[in-house]
């Protein structure tokens, strides 16, 4: 941010506390204004001090040479035991590196079926990785179950477990049709949204 020509602070709050331009300009500008929270970490006023001790990861997934897409040759640490973010701008191959290549391939080394994964040269998974358990935005897909691989204790094996959906329990038809039934006035796609979370 102190690299941009101009930035514009809106707030002053996030969310319904927000929707202001609370100041505007180079970012000297930007951080001279009282009004602006941005501005005073950015000066360092304000800051967010860095903790003394940081939870250490117990292993790492490792992928090398990923070459998906927008991903040249990357290689990628994912640590294991912490909470790992993976960020970057629009475009610059989040989902590709995730969706596209790592789960993939993880779901394929315990013999799950996969589509296809993104091109890349390897995969280091150590032996600790049991499950691998995707949890997405999507509203028709349920979520996976734990379940430990198959591995015997002492195998040198790198796999990892991928759980698939549990199937529906065999009343779950006749709850969509009663709980259909109770729709009559909404219009159909708001009667199948309604469905859907009703039959859960």
């Amino acid at each position: 941010m102190r690299h941009a020509d101009y930035l514009v602070d809106m707030g002053p709050g996030a969310g319904l506390h927000g929707g202001h331009i609370v100041a505007e300009g180079p970012p000297e500008v930007v951080m001279q204004n009282p009004r602006s929270l941005t501005g005073k970490y950015l000066s360092g006023e304000l800051k967010i001090e860095v903790p003394k001790e940081r939870r250490k990861p117990a292993s790492y997934i490792t992928i090398k040479g990923a070459k998906e897409n927008n991903l040249k040759q990357l290689t990628v640490q994912l640590p294991l035991g912490v909470l790992c973010g993976i960020t970057g701008v629009s475009g610059s191959g989040k989902s590709t590196l995730m969706n596209q290549t790592v789960i993939p391939a993880l779901r394929q080394m315990f013999g799950e079926q996969v589509d296809r994964i993104g091109k890349h040269d390897s995969l280091e998974v150590p032996e600790i990785v049991r499950n691998v358990i995707v949890i997405d935005q999507d509203p028709n897909r349920t979520h996976p179950t734990q379940q430990s691989s198959h591995l015997p204790p002492n195998s040198s094996t790198k796999s990892v477990a991928y759980s698939p959906p549990p199937k529906k329990q065999k009343h779950a038809a006749t709850r969509k049709v009663a709980s259909a039934l109770t729709l009559k006035a909404v219009d159909a796609k708001h009667a199948k949204a309604t469905e859907y979370y009703v039959s859960r």
